[in-house]
């Protein structure tokens, strides 16, 4: 069974306050039999015709951060991820990878291979909040029209689209590989569109 998650809106970005929006645990960890399972989540708030904002955290007091700036492998280093598609008639999918320096991969893609680099078009800010690390982003409506093909006007109230979020370190001390909705492979892979969880527009 699919999770599902609601993304809250609000009239505006200056409205948005993320205490008020729900956690999408990060709490199934698979693959890697190290026992190293940290605290994850993240948290979407939209706001209409403007972008889908996004916080990620996680706690780790000393989490591994070598990469910064773009178009990086930030997934070697302890890492927080979010796989969308916003288009429901197909597999294309959208990656932000992020890690505790705010250095960002972004790909767009069908699947694992082949994706196009579009890491310039976005930007995290990284912050340390209480015991956690955490990165906000967005996607905006703009970007979402040209890189799905879809019109903004279906983004409203009751809109399912599909996503996972991930945790992960390859290259850490102890690899760890952890996501929002489970990944049903034998060996690691988040590239998976097919085993993304529901998202519904509040």
């Amino acid at each position: 069974m699919k999770a599902s998650y609601t993304v809250k809106k609000f009239t505006k970005k200056e409205d948005i306050d993320f205490s008020s929006v729900p956690h999408a645990k990060i709490d199934t960890f698979m693959w890697a039999s190290g026992g190293y399972e940290p605290v994850a989540y993240a948290q979407l708030a939209y706001v209409p015709n403007d972008a889908f904002y996004l916080r990620v955290a996680a706690k780790e007091a000393d989490p591994l951060a070598r990469y910064t700036g773009k178009s990086v492998p930030v997934c070697t280093d302890s890492a927080l991820e979010f796989f969308v598609r916003f288009d429901n008639t197909s597999l294309r999918y959208l990656n932000i990878e992020t890690n505790a320096n705010g250095a960002v991969l972004a790909e767009l893609g069908t699947s694992r291979h082949g994706r196009e680099d579009i890491s310039d078009l976005f930007d995290a800010e990284p912050a340390r909040e209480g015991d956690e690390w955490c990165v906000y982003s967005k996607v905006t409506v703009e970007q979402i029209e040209k890189l799905f093909g879809i019109s903004r006007d279906i983004l409203k109230s009751g809109y399912k689209f599909f996503a996972n979020f991930y945790k992960c370190g390859d290259q850490t001390a102890v690899p760890h590989y952890g996501m929002w909705n489970p990944v049903k492979t034998e060996n690691p892979d988040y590239h998976c569109p097919e085993h993304f969880g529901e998202l519904v527009i509040e």
